[in-house]
């Protein structure tokens, strides 16, 4: 009777484990990032949202990349207690969104408000803070549809915005996200629809994997997950869809909204080189083992 009970288990657990649909999922952990929330600027009909997206990133940097950013000062200590708190990430956000900040040279930079007034500043804004900050260390990367008519924005050549050489020129894509958050690289997105204009950090992506081979193929669910300075407590998950115009959409609230732009920064060298390097290393080192044992060329030892 206990045999006979046992091979049932093994056969449903056979079939379980054999079922092709799965859901594939890429993420960065959630405890990790920074969870400093929205604020209010002087213009009540905005928010630094944008801002608590980047520095809830520059806190996930910080905080998985010890030993690059250990000694910069991504997060600025800006009350000098040898430690980076709650207090520093809010003073981060205002910084970088409204009040300007110092460069290590002692140049004025403007909050990304005080800017162009477009979601350009966004980037170069990004882009000056992490140079100050943590020069050398960090990589950028990012598309934004520039042409957009709603985004107003009048130097639509991206190449001629400040590192604006690493950007494309067109609709955030979900093959990008994807391998962005698969490398452990940040992301944030904007996003605008309705009456709804907002940023958020990306913390994962997953798709339904319903033929099994482990890649997203057209009529797949696919799922955002995010970081909300708006509610800052858990993590936010969002169904995606393809608007008319071939742009990435999600419900967020009563509102549909396509998402702008999405930029991302990873520490240098990126984690997914790294990776690959590692597992270059691993794989070459194995194959030189095999060799020692077996005497010859590894080739012939699968003939």
């Amino acid at each position: 009777m206990i045999r006979r009970s046992w091979t049932c288990f093994l056969l449903t657990l056979s079939v379980a484990t054999t079922s092709p649909a799965a859901l594939v999922s890429v993420s960065n952990p959630f405890d990790q990032f920074g969870k400093v929330p929205n604020g209010t600027c002087a213009n009540p009909q905005a928010s630094v949202c944008g801002a608590a997206a980047m520095i809830n990133s520059f806190e996930f940097l910080r905080r998985t990349n010890m030993a690059l950013l250990g000694n910069t000062s991504i997060i600025p200590d800006w009350n000098n207690d040898k430690m980076i708190t709650m207090s520093d990430l809010e003073t981060s956000r205002d910084r970088l969104g409204i009040d300007g900040w110092k460069s290590p040279g002692g140049e004025d930079r403007k909050g990304y408000y005080k800017r162009d007034g477009t979601v350009r500043s966004d980037w170069e804004a990004k882009v000056d803070w992490l140079n100050d900050f943590a020069p050398g260390k960090i990589i950028f990367d990012g598309q934004i549809d520039a042409n957009r008519k709603d985004l107003g924005i009048t130097e639509k050549d991206v190449s001629k915005w400040k590192n604006g050489g690493v950007l494309e020129n067109k609709q955030p894509e979900w093959a990008f996200l994807f391998n962005q958050i698969k490398g452990k690289e940040d992301v944030e997105i904007a996003f605008r629809g309705g009456n709804t204009f907002h940023a958020v950090t990306v913390t994962g992506l997953d798709f339904d994997d319903k033929n099994g081979n482990k890649m997203f193929d057209a009529g797949e669910d696919r799922f955002l997950r995010y970081l909300d300075p708006n509610d800052v407590k858990g993590e936010k998950k969002a169904q995606l869809s393809m608007g008319g115009g071939g742009q990435l959409q999600f419900k967020y609230g009563v509102d549909t909204v396509d998402i702008l732009y999405a930029f991302s920064e990873s520490p240098v060298p990126e984690p997914s080189t790294i990776l690959s390097g590692t597992l270059g290393l691993i794989v070459t080192a194995g194959l030189a083992r095999k060799n020692r044992k077996y005497g010859g060329n590894s080739r012939n030892q699968q003939c």
